[in-house]
């Protein structure tokens, strides 16, 4: 079980492939040319950023735990 993070909204999904082709579908419905822009992977967090040629951005974030605190400061203090 994963779950997905856009915006203020979270998805479960069985799997990480679930999940990314919901963000497929997601990204493809606006029918415009984007490509993923940013990709990092901490532990059981996923981060991607995708960019339209119109540069409008969206993230995305693929987690195994709904509470993403913990994770959130462990991150937070592998940058500093």
């Amino acid at each position: 079980m994963v779950y997905l993070t856009k915006d203020y909204v979270m998805k479960e999904f069985e799997s990480r492939e679930k999940a990314l082709e919901y963000i497929k579908q997601d990204l493809d419905q606006h029918n415009l040319s984007y490509k993923l822009v940013y990709r990092d992977v901490q532990e059981d967090v996923e981060i991607l950023i995708f960019q339209y040629w119109t540069l409008y951005m969206e993230f995305y974030i693929i987690h195994k735990e709904i509470d993403l605190r913990e994770t959130r400061s462990k991150l937070y203090e592998q940058l500093f």
